[in-house]
């Protein structure tokens, strides 16, 4: 558990359209994991969503309103809007806290905190909005600049990098460096010791058993997701992992996404050189080529 004097300052805070049943369920785990937070908020469009638990549910249909730019404004408005407590921790549906006794009190001590992105070298690599933590100085700086994400630019791109320069220069915002992220959370960076929390539909399969990922997760997995990049990684960690009932509801949806294994042949082939690097027993298994 995280101590409750830490707690007392933390939003919890989730936005999702598309399947809210598991952005839900990340924020339970979470909460069963590290305790009872000050708030907990959930924001949807889909309408009349009940979200238990104590949960507070906050309806915005503008977070369907369809395509990344409009969810990542919608996205951030919504956290600006429910974190009204120095922090908030922003899980998403395939991100939650795992490891709570990796808590460290320093992560306060910064207006931002995620986990890092090895492939931008420029000092700017900190980091993946998944799961991350805002103060609220941070969230007044966006609110004063205002919302303009570009298209084509995911929010925490625009917050991390777009607009941190002027976030440090203005209004003093701090981001933590890579050693203290690294501690917080992983995403793309297979962590040394256990974090906090991680991202990334493809670390699922460390967090849940074959049984948890087959009947209650993959079920609820929205049909945009199976022609991801992510959606094949995580079906490729499953094989490798020891999860045959997870590959196996997997290769299900797959197929009834894709039009059975003709139409998914058909994706990948067109997707060409995304699956040059994947294991061939994920291929063979797919009955794709």
């Amino acid at each position: 558990m995280i101590p409750q004097d830490a707690l007392s300052k933390i939003t919890l805070h989730c936005s999702e359209p598309m399947q809210p049943d598991l952005g839900v369920m990340a924020m339970i785990r979470t909460i069963k994991e590290c305790g009872d937070f000050a708030r907990a908020s959930f924001a949807t469009s889909v309408p009349q969503y009940v979200g238990g638990h104590g949960i507070e549910v906050d309806f915005d249909e503008a977070l369907g309103a369809g395509g990344m730019n409009s969810f990542s404004i919608a996205d951030l408005n919504a956290i600006c809007r429910n974190v009204r407590t120095e922090y908030g921790l922003i899980v998403q549906w395939d991100a939650w806290a795992v490891h709570s006794d990796r808590w460290d009190d320093h992560f306060l001590k910064y207006d931002y905190i995620g986990p890092v992105w090895p492939w931008f070298k420029d000092g700017m690599n900190v980091g993946c909005g998944g799961f991350s933590m805002y103060s609220r100085r941070l969230l007044d700086a966006i609110e004063d600049i205002g919302v303009d994400i570009p298209v084509g630019m995911a929010g925490d791109i625009w917050v991390c990098r777009h607009i941190r320069p002027r976030l440090e220069r203005q209004y003093r915002i701090k981001f933590a460096p890579d050693k203290v992220a690294n501690r917080f959370a992983f995403e793309r960076v297979n962590p040394a010791k256990p974090t906090l929390g991680f991202h990334g539909l493809f670390n699922v399969w460390q967090f849940l058993s074959d049984t948890e990922l087959a009947r209650d997760f993959i079920p609820h997995i929205a049909g945009y997701a199976f022609k991801r990049i992510e959606a094949f990684e995580f079906l490729d960690t499953c094989l490798n992992g020891d999860r045959p009932d997870a590959a196996a509801a997997l290769k299900k949806r797959f197929f009834h996404y894709h039009g059975g294994p003709e139409g998914l042949s058909t994706f990948m082939v067109r997707a060409g050189k995304h699956f040059d690097n994947f294991n061939p027993k994920l291929l063979k298994f797919l009955e794709a080529i």
